[in-house]
């Protein structure tokens, strides 16, 4: 930080981001078991915990945000990524997605223990043609509603306050340029101010 404030034109900090997931993917920090296991549990609380002691570590080691969590539905067992989800339902997604996101923000972001939470990959990443890792989804708005956005909704509501944009596109848009899903979705309906 010192060196990007004093030796660059704007002087701006940077904010660090780190991938958490299931502990900061650092050395000397802890592992704990991929989502798809923590979905296992059925237990939120637990969850909480895990996630606070995942933001703690990240930020003793100067992290701003934890990329986390993941809110995918894992659909189709062919995608390569589905231990980084829940798993498939909804429901289970979007309470095991509120909290993680309350155990890394906590009350406080200015405590020195908390990180800003992004959620990711916005939205049906996990639901990919043939399970092609970030290849195009075919979804109706049907389907959108009913279950990919649900989860990240809830996770919204309870103060993420970072999206990560997923790498797919849906029905031809992509997700990272989908002004129905960024702009009339997450800030109209939900009114999300985060980044």
């Amino acid at each position: 930080q010192k060196y990007v404030i004093e030796n660059t034109r704007l002087g701006i900090p940077l904010l660090f981001a780190e991938e958490c997931a299931h502990g900061h993917m650092a050395i000397g920090t802890t592992v704990f078991p991929t989502s798809i296991g923590q979905g296992s549990t059925w237990d939120p609380v637990l969850i909480q915990q895990m996630a606070a002691a995942i933001a703690a570590e990240a930020r003793a080691q100067g992290a701003h945000i934890g990329y986390g969590p993941i809110l995918d539905l894992a659909r189709d067992p062919r995608w390569s990524r589905v231990e980084e989800t829940f798993g498939e339902d909804p429901y289970l997604n979007g309470q095991m997605g509120i909290a993680v996101v309350t155990g890394f923000q906590g009350n406080n972001l200015k405590s020195g223990k908390n990180l800003v939470s992004t959620l990711k990959h916005f939205v049906a990443y996990g639901a990919s043609e043939g399970g092609h890792n970030g290849g195009s989804v075919r979804a109706g708005n049907r389907e959108l509603q009913n279950s990919f956005l649900p989860p990240f909704k809830d996770a919204v509501i309870a103060g993420a306050l970072s999206i990560m944009t997923s790498y797919n596109s849906i029905d031809g848009i992509p997700c990272t340029s989908n002004r129905y899903l960024l702009k009339d979705i997450v800030r109209g309906e939900w009114g999300f101010d985060g980044f």
